[in-house]
């Protein structure tokens, strides 16, 4: 029987965007390489280590845990040289440049993915370029950060509303 994630390196999820990077602007934009750590816990370390508010460490998308990941996220109002000094272990952080927006659910274009599988039993496997990701709890539908802005304003029936019509 084949199986999957038995490592932090047989899942690798790499985020898609084109951000428009400038030399300042009010937010940095970083890139986040971590392994086995999972989104939330990252923005809340980074922020502790900055003294910030988790809501002022923005991002795109919620990442594995376990996996080796790599993700752009801003943070408002703070420089390079203090960013280089965060320390959290097993995650590397890389000033990519500056911009006038949060960075915000939803906000990229999509994530590539490697997937290790071990244990294949047959011996010969095409190769996967491309495919529709309808697999764990955070894929609610194409309008997935609709869905996901109405669960934090807490209107759910709207927010099934749009889970339900995710076909049409």
């Amino acid at each position: 029987m084949y199986q999957l994630k038995q490592l932090p390196e047989d899942f690798r999820v790499k985020e898609i965007n084109n951000l428009p990077l400038k030399d300042k602007g009010a937010y940095a934009y970083i890139k986040v390489k971590k392994v086995n750590k999972d989104t939330i816990t990252v923005v809340s370390d980074i922020a502790r280590s900055l003294h910030l508010k988790e809501k002022e460490v923005g991002f795109a998308g919620n990442k594995d845990r376990n996996a080796i990941t790599e993700q752009v996220m801003s943070i408002k109002g703070v420089s390079a040289a203090k960013i280089k000094t965060i320390y959290i272990p097993n995650v590397t952080i890389t000033v990519l440049g500056y911009g006038q927006e949060p960075i915000t659910l939803g906000a990229l274009q999509g994530n590539s993915f490697q997937i290790v599988i071990r244990n294949i039993t047959t011996e010969r496997v095409e190769k996967v370029t491309h495919f529709e990701n309808y697999f764990d709890e955070q894929r609610f539908s194409g309008k997935n950060s609709d869905v996901g802005r109405l669960l934090v304003k807490k209107k759910f029936s709207e927010a099934l509303t749009l889970i339900n019509d995710r076909h049409c």
